[in-house]
């Protein structure tokens, strides 16, 4: 957890032809002392800003309150239209000191692609790469992403919802 406030997240690569998403999770931690004001939102960003760096704002969720333990976040109907090549990030806000808070960190990915790095926007406004200790880690961030082939939709009644689901990840119990 990089700090309040900054916007970091993974560089993904997608497989197919699939490029509307519909559904997409993630996995959050928290522990230790909270004082229930523990949040982030997520973005997806289509990767064509200055030298591949994330830009173009393709979904923005919304404050998601976070629950303590290992949670997995699923979003559900979206709908969002993504390129082959997208940086899905957050931004967590209300983390005191004590708190423990962050991504959960995966395996490299079954389907599609990560680098291994993830990308972090400094106070500038610009991007940059990081990676855990000394590189010896691959940071590929726990995500999920379902997607069906491009529709095309006509008139001005399409009304748009995104369902929110938690799901507890701690198998201890």
């Amino acid at each position: 957890f990089p700090g309040n406030g900054i916007e970091f997240g993974d560089e993904i690569f997608l497989v197919g032809a699939d490029r509307v998403v519909t559904d997409f999770s993630f996995e959050t931690y928290l522990a230790g002392p909270t004082n229930g004001t523990e949040r982030l939102e997520l973005f997806l960003r289509s990767n064509d800003g200055p030298n591949g760096e994330p830009g173009s704002l393709l979904f923005r969720s919304g404050e998601i309150t976070l629950d303590l333990g290992w949670v997995t976040i699923s979003l559900e109907q979206l709908l969002v239209t993504v390129p082959n090549r997208l940086t899905w990030s957050v931004v967590m806000n209300g983390i005191d000191a004590q708190t423990q808070a962050g991504l959960v960190l995966a395996d490299a990915p079954g389907a599609g692609a990560s680098l291994g790095d993830f990308w972090m926007k400094q106070q500038d406004g610009n991007w940059g790469t990081f990676q855990a200790g000394e590189g010896e880690t691959p940071v590929d961030f726990a995500a999920a992403v379902r997607a069906v082939p491009g529709v095309m939709v006509s008139g001005n009644d399409l009304v748009l919802t995104a369902k929110f689901v938690r799901g507890d990840t701690d198998s201890d119990g």
